[in-house]
């Protein structure tokens, strides 16, 4: 599986609908994620932007398939994803245990 990060820019008009009527959107994205077989790793929303980023896990052929689910529902004028190879992530695990230790009292 790989791991993929994402960000997304809602439309105008599905922007409008979540200030009329305000939600949970990571529940939703979960649901939508988990529905074509995917891991939501992380989920953040951007109120002044009405932009999400998060890191989903999964096959190219899921992403595929979510690429095409995410636009045909029009909520998003703007839809990008980018796979992470392991080495990458690994590595930046690593990176970032190391300087946890180092920040240690």
């Amino acid at each position: 599986m790989a791991l993929y990060y994402f960000t997304a820019d809602y439309s105008g008009e599905a922007f409008s609908g979540m200030v009329n009527s305000p939600q949970d959107r990571e529940s939703a994205a979960r649901k939508l994620i988990e529905a074509v077989g995917m891991k939501l790793h992380s989920f953040y929303f951007c109120v002044n932007t009405g932009q999400i980023v998060g890191m989903i896990e999964g096959s190219g052929t899921q992403m595929s398939t979510l690429d095409m689910v995410i636009m045909a529902s029009g909520a998003y004028c703007l839809w990008e994803q980018t796979k992470y190879e392991q080495k990458q992530w690994e590595k930046r695990k690593r990176e970032r245990r190391k300087n946890d230790f180092k920040n240690m009292p």
